[in-house]
């Protein structure tokens, strides 16, 4: 913050003191909200054996290769990791504070165990998590999965695994299998928002991406309500790119901007850009007379965004567009969205909330690129390098990213509202991207006798909320003894 490294004092034991060079009122959510504040927090200790400034590089790079790394760096990092900077899942003998730590792991499970050294107690002085062991298998097949939720050998699993579609499924076999079956909604603002890729590497292509009217059209023509209905039960939300109604930027407008189906207007908006019909007015042609076609890639993270791009699909195909769709690789799609070969791409909209729009906002700010972001990377990469390498971006780009340093360095949440909200008043006028569905059903699976499960009313699931931490989960007990059935 303001060009320079922060300051950091030890003041005592248990206090540290960081000094910036602006104010960055913001760094209390960067640091205490999610786990991306607190990730590169290690223990040195135990950490340092495994560094050039404690250990000979000779022998640290031995050690690497041995593990079959090219770099120390490598190694320090399995060595101090974390999957996702949540739960350490490379080495069980790296110290935590957290709930529980890895003992063993194999082809298929993982096996953890609660951490004495867990820094919470409850009410009455219990050292916590309750629970002793957790055993996650990992199960190859949706067959395999499905018959272990229906026969109750699992005690909890949620939505990575269950799916919606088997929601009635699950429904059905509760009493037999003494679980429960749950949704809870998924906090994303569309399931699927579609990227068109603004800096794409085709000159024709990129100018009708570029212009708004052809953004607002592909949003108009698309039928959400049917979406919501088709896929998701009619349990989602149809919404524009936004955030979600518990985040403090958000105002009805922004969800609903160009969200009605309304085909006639989208065909209306591409004839005012005289992208003309072919001869049998089955497709629209380009500026250079092809047809006016590109191909969706993506990694099938869910079953959904298939699903839905098979109907947006056939929304964009009545309004004279060709549209294909192709799964991919992550490790692919990663490749090719860091050197601007995708012409759209698609992913679930998050950072949908307070905790991570201002630390993250990468679905309205151009800053960042990889496989979830594709709507813009050359002009993100210049912002990235400081102007070295990309695209100079158009000044409304500018503008998006000098509010969101402005929202971060804010003196009062008010100052930060106004600016997030100007962020998100430029995606409701300009449809940047283009949403569907927002908070999608997501399944839940308990046991009967897995307790202290928060109201399920209340319970909210996804990234931004770093998964199941507002549950509470070190507070689940098991009831003993089982039921005779259940034993």
């Amino acid at each position: 913050p303001g060009g320079e490294l922060a300051k950091v004092e030890k003041v005592d034991d248990y206090t540290v003191r960081f000094r910036f060079a602006v104010p960055y009122s913001s760094v209390i959510t960067r640091m205490l909200a999610h786990i991306r504040g607190m990730d590169p927090i290690r223990p040195k200790h135990y950490l340092k054996k495994f560094h050039p400034r404690y250990v000979p590089i000779e022998k640290l790079q031995k050690l690497a290769k041995e593990k079959g790394y090219d770099f120390w760096y490598q190694y320090f990092n399995y060595m101090g990791g974390a999957d996702c900077g949540c739960i350490p899942v490379n080495n069980p003998d790296l110290p935590t504070i957290i709930p529980y730590v890895l003992k063993k792991k194999g082809m298929d499970y993982f096996l953890f165990e609660r951490n004495p050294y867990y820094w919470k107690v409850d009410t009455a002085g219990n050292q916590l998590p309750y629970i002793d062991k957790i055993l996650v298998k990992i199960l190859r097949t949706p067959e395999i999965i499905n018959g272990k939720i229906i026969s109750g050998e699992i005690d909890l699993e949620f939505g990575y695994s269950a799916s919606i579609d088997n929601y009635t499924l699950y429904k059905k076999n509760e009493k037999a299998g003494n679980y429960r079956a749950l949704t809870c909604p998924y906090v994303t603002t569309s399931d699927v928002g579609y990227q068109p890729n603004q800096t794409y590497k085709d000159p024709v292509l990129r100018k009708i991406f570029q212009d708004v009217r052809f953004r607002r059209a592909l949003s108009l023509a698309i039928n959400r309500d049917e979406i919501n209905e088709a896929v998701y039960y009619g349990f989602g939300i149809p919404s524009q790119v936004a955030v979600v109604p518990e985040c403090s930027y958000y105002e009805e407008k922004f969800a609903k901007a160009y969200a009605e189906y309304d085909p006639q207007e989208a065909n209306r908006l591409l004839d005012e850009m005289g992208l003309k019909w072919d001869k049998n007015h089955e497709y629209r042609l380009r500026p250079d007379g092809k047809r006016l076609a590109w191909t969706i890639e993506y990694y099938e993270f869910w079953k959904s965004w298939t699903k839905t791009s098979e109907l947006v699909k056939e929304y964009w195909k009545d309004i004279g567009i060709d549209v294909s769709l192709k799964q991919i690789t992550g490790e692919l799609l990663g490749q090719r969205a860091q050197t601007n070969e995708i012409a759209m791409g698609l992913w679930t909209i998050d950072k949908c909330t307070d905790f991570l729009f201002i630390q993250d906002p990468e679905f309205w700010v151009p800053w960042r690129t990889g496989w979830e972001v594709t709507w813009c990377p050359a002009w993100a990469r210049w912002f990235q390098t400081k102007g070295e390498k990309g695209e100079e971006p158009p000044e409304e780009m500018k503008k998006l990213y000098n509010w969101w340093q402005k929202m971060r360095y804010a003196t009062s949440k008010e100052e930060e509202i106004e600016y997030a909200k100007k962020i998100l008043a430029s995606q409701a006028q300009n449809v940047w991207l283009i949403g569907t569905v927002a908070s999608p059903p997501w399944p839940i699976v308990m046991r009967d006798n897995l307790k202290n499960f928060p109201n399920p009313k209340e319970v909210r699931f996804g990234w931004d909320y770093l998964q199941t931490y507002p549950w509470h989960p070190e507070q689940f007990f098991l009831k003993h003894p089982l039921l005779p059935s259940q034993k």
